[in-house]
């Protein structure tokens, strides 16, 4: 098994997710990532969609061998094409990565979340 193989199954969401590369910095490794899942408006659920623009997102992700890794998640917009829908532009999003806004993977606050739960018991 070939290495971009082993690290895309390692990936959250890893059936959602598709590498796209890994960049071995020296302080960090970054995973580059993107969607491949359908868009649909989070508010009136319409599949009816058009592309706006696209930015990256930086998640922290769980240490692999002591170093840092980043998931760099190339993030899609979209607008909403249903005309009674008050939601005109949106970005896709992916619970199984990581929540809206959050700066780091789910499975990262998990580990968190847990550590700290046992340090209080």
């Amino acid at each position: 098994m070939d290495a971009a193989r082993i690290v895309a199954r390692s990936l959250p969401a890893s059936g959602v997710l598709v590498l796209e590369g890994v960049d071995d910095l020296e302080d960090r490794v970054v995973v580059r990532v993107r969607s491949e899942r359908a868009p649909q408006c989070p508010d009136c659920l319409s599949s009816q969609v058009s592309y706006h623009s696209r930015y990256d997102r930086h998640l922290q992700d769980l240490p692999w061998q002591g170093r840092q890794v980043q998931i760099r998640f190339a993030t899609r917009r979209f607008r909403c094409r249903n005309s009674k829908c008050a939601r005109k532009i949106f970005a896709e999003c992916v619970p199984e990565v990581a929540r809206s806004r959050a700066r780091e993977s789910s499975r990262l606050s998990c580990r968190v979340v847990l550590k700290e739960a046992l340090a209080q018991s």
